[in-house]
């Protein structure tokens, strides 16, 4: 099962105090699962297997306010990736303590969706291949048997870049994903 907005807002991964209480500082943030155990659980509990969409940018972490759709997926690159790392870590974390190591190995992880596309991703082909390496990295750090691909992009775009680049800078790429529109141009 792959679908979009995995770390939306309206998932609510990152919340400031101050969403909950005017009174706190508003440098206290939590982080926050719960939505996406609640959402896994079901899924697996239909007998499905999750092929992990890993996007779109939580509002705390966003370099911009560029969104898509009607829930507003935030569709920019992290303002600090230092920090977009530990959200990847602490997701990856997450997911072997509910689910266990060995069904998060049997699951895919692609990073971000049709980055090639303006509304899906705002910045460079290279800024994702930014991306891509910190998020590859960060769930690697975590567990290096866990599959983790791109670049899903429109038409087969990229592909070829972005082997190139993971092999130049030794980074993993496991699978390679892309999404194939018959008549797109």
């Amino acid at each position: 099962m792959r679908f979009h907005g995995l770390l939306s807002d309206d998932m609510k991964i990152i919340t400031s105090a101050n969403d909950i209480n005017k009174y706190c500082p508003k440098s206290i943030k939590t982080i926050s699962f719960y939505q996406i155990g609640c959402l896994f659980d079901n899924i697996l509990e239909a007998g499905m297997k999750h092929f992990v969409e890993i996007g779109f940018m939580p509002s705390a972490l966003a370099s911009c306010k560029k969104t898509v759709f009607y829930y507003k997926g935030n569709i920019t690159q992290p303002k600090d990736y230092d920090k977009w790392k530990d959200l990847i870590k602490s997701l990856i974390k997450y997911l072997i303590k509910r689910y266990g190591k060995d069904e998060v190995e049997s699951w895919y992880f692609e990073v971000w969706n049709e980055p090639n596309l303006k509304y899906f991703w705002s910045s460079t082909k290279e800024e994702y291949f930014k991306l891509y390496e910190c998020t590859s990295k960060a769930i690697k750090n975590i567990n290096s048997n866990l599959k983790v691909g791109g670049p899903s992009t429109a038409d087969n775009k990229w592909i070829t870049d972005l082997i190139n680049n993971c092999k130049e800078k030794n980074i993993t790429l496991d699978f390679i994903s892309a999404n194939h529109y018959s008549g797109y141009h």
